[in-house]
């Protein structure tokens, strides 16, 4: 699917650049919530046959009569067009595709909401044979190993259901041309979890980050659960891709571990700089911060650690509480006081117990 604008039965379709990258982020969401975008034949004027599925149903209860297929990937190219890849089952539907016999048309809702209650706006939500595309600059199907096929996505659009006038633009608040961009480091660790299919919103940034990644993390964890009998995925040891993944994975929760130790380093020195705990309380404390271990608790904030739970007390005092910087005293002017001296005999044990009963008999 390339850019620009095209005229279907219901209507003119804006493609932008900025709606591929978005589709392309709702179809990652979308996988990894476990959700199947299908593939059938022609556009079905039944609502119901026009949506996504799970993972689970589309294994167990579609038929080869509805589904000939299933989206497993849609990329954005360097040259701004679109490309997908489709797992096609059906014999038929796959020679045909092989001779370049059909066209695919999308079905794209405004609005679609899966049984977790996840909302997808402006989504792709299934993939269809066609012989009369309105996108008729596709590029030929090529063959992608094991019953997939990929080829450039042809605009094709059933009349009940329209994509939204407007395009959404993903990137609005990330624009190139002066808007300020993120992090470097969270940018890096976002494009490592997206991925491994672990999308976040737009709006995360360092201080959001771990909230986001935990409720990621538990709407994933839902899905498996409810999938739980799915085929498992095997990737072979030697799979670089999936050694790389593994180290992305590493990298990023190193990232949010560390950035968390930052955060308890700053809320330390800023009890000593406000007299709330004295250097030598500071000095201990701050040794232990190295050993702090990154946990979320159900709300997604990271689960308090004896050390932050002893500097939120600390946080309750006054100011000045415990160490004034302007009174303080140095070691090197303390002098200890010196030690008892005295020129009578030590008495030993035996003399006090003498003394002891000639006291008692004077009694």
């Amino acid at each position: 699917m390339k850019t620009g604008t095209y005229h279907s039965p219901d209507g003119v379709v804006e493609v932008t650049p900025e709606r591929l990258k978005h589709w392309q982020t709702q179809f990652k969401a979308m996988q990894q919530a476990k959700q199947v975008i299908p593939v059938g034949w022609d556009h079905a004027d039944d609502e119901s046959a026009l949506q996504p599925i799970s993972l689970s149903s589309y294994k167990k209860k579609r038929s080869a009569r509805d589904t000939i297929g299933r989206l497993v990937d849609f990329a954005v190219k360097e040259d701004g067009s679109a490309e997908i890849t489709l797992d096609i089952r059906d014999p038929r539907a796959r020679e045909q595709a092989e001779r370049n016999n059909v066209y695919v048309s999308p079905v794209i809702f405004d609005s679609w909401k899966d049984g977790h209650g996840n909302e997808y706006r402006d989504v792709i939500t299934h993939v269809d044979f066609v012989n009369h595309p309105v996108d008729h600059s596709q590029g030929p199907f090529e063959p992608a190993g094991g019953g997939r096929v990929a080829c450039a996505l042809r605009m094709g659009l059933s009349k009940p259901y329209r994509m939204a006038e407007t395009p959404m633009d993903d990137n609005g608040k990330k624009d190139d041309k002066g808007t300020k961009t993120a992090d470097t480091k969270l940018k890096d660790v976002l494009e490592a979890l997206e991925k491994m299919d672990i999308v976040l919103s737009d709006d995360t940034n360092e201080e959001n980050f771990l909230e986001h990644l935990h409720q990621a993390l538990l709407t994933a964890a839902a899905h498996r659960g409810e999938d739980q009998d799915d085929e498992p995925v095997t990737v072979a040891s030697d799979d670089a891709g999936y050694a790389t993944m593994s180290l992305e994975a590493k990298a990023a929760f190193a990232f949010a571990e560390r950035t968390h130790r930052e955060a308890i380093k700053n809320r330390l020195d800023a009890l000593l700089k406000t007299g709330r705990c004295t250097p030598k309380e500071h000095k201990e404390k701050a040794s232990g911060i190295s050993s702090v271990k990154l946990s979320l608790d159900a709300k997604g904030q990271p689960a308090p650690s004896r050390l932050e739970e002893w500097i939120t007390s600390r946080e309750e005092l006054p100011e000045g509480a415990c160490w004034d910087p302007a009174r303080r005293t140095k070691m090197s002017q303390v002098i200890d006081p010196p030690a008892r001296f005295s020129l009578e005999p030590e008495i030993t044990d035996e003399e006090a117990e003498r003394i002891a009963k000639q006291v008692n008999g004077l009694q």
